[in-house]
């Protein structure tokens, strides 16, 4: 059985696409919209990144 906070996380593969895209200029809608996540989960994985140093 999953933990019920595994549900909510996305995985590298798609947080690395996340990036990607932002890093192209594309808008937070249109990603969300390319990758089927909420916007606000865009923008919250957009902000974690930009917080966290790169290890």
């Amino acid at each position: 059985m999953l933990h019920k906070d595994a549900m909510n996380e996305l995985n590298v593969s798609l947080q690395h696409s996340i990036l990607t895209l932002a890093s192209r200029g594309w808008s937070h809608r249109r990603i969300a919209r390319e990758l089927d996540v909420h916007r606000e989960t865009v923008g919250r994985h957009l902000r974690l990144a930009q917080s966290k140093p790169a290890i």
